[in-house]
């Protein structure tokens, strides 16, 4: 059963990955790959909710991907609306979400078990852009167009 193949990793990185649908990351056996090629696909801009976003890779692909004029924007908050955040979000130009626990950083992308889904459900995604620019808007340091990586 699938799920015991990801509680357990039974079967190996390659069965597990054979067996997924593309909608789930599962950490780390295909989270890498997928939002790699996820952040690479995106084609006007990439707005992140996540306070760990230090992941060497990660960084160096989003600073290319701002240089190749992509929109990039990080909102690195601890706390949203005044809780502790540990869910992360990334918007890929607007039509895109993936969301979950997986952090951009290199223990969740490497070694953590981390789950995130991936959303193109035109509602969905719409709620999720109003939950981003609400986010965005409220006061406090690190928000929207941090450098990513600092």
């Amino acid at each position: 059963m699938l799920v015991d193949q990801i509680s357990e990793g039974v079967g190996g990185a390659e069965r597990l990955a054979a067996d997924l649908s593309e909608r789930l990351i599962v950490g780390p056996e295909t989270a890498r790959g997928q939002l790699t090629r996820l952040l690479g696909g995106a084609e006007r801009s990439i707005q992140i909710v996540d306070a760990k976003v230090t992941d060497p890779e990660v960084v160096d692909l989003l600073r290319r991907r701002k240089a190749d004029g992509i929109q990039v924007d990080v909102i690195a908050r601890k706390k949203v609306a005044g809780l502790r955040s540990h869910g992360k979000l990334l918007l890929i130009d607007g039509r895109l979400a993936v969301i979950g626990s997986m952090a951009l950083s290199a223990l969740s992308l490497e070694f953590r078990r981390e789950l995130a889904l991936v959303i193109d459900d035109p509602r969905c995604i719409e709620q999720l852009n109003a939950l981003y620019h609400t986010i965005a808007e409220e006061p406090g340091p690190n928000i929207a167009g941090r450098e990513p990586g600092r």
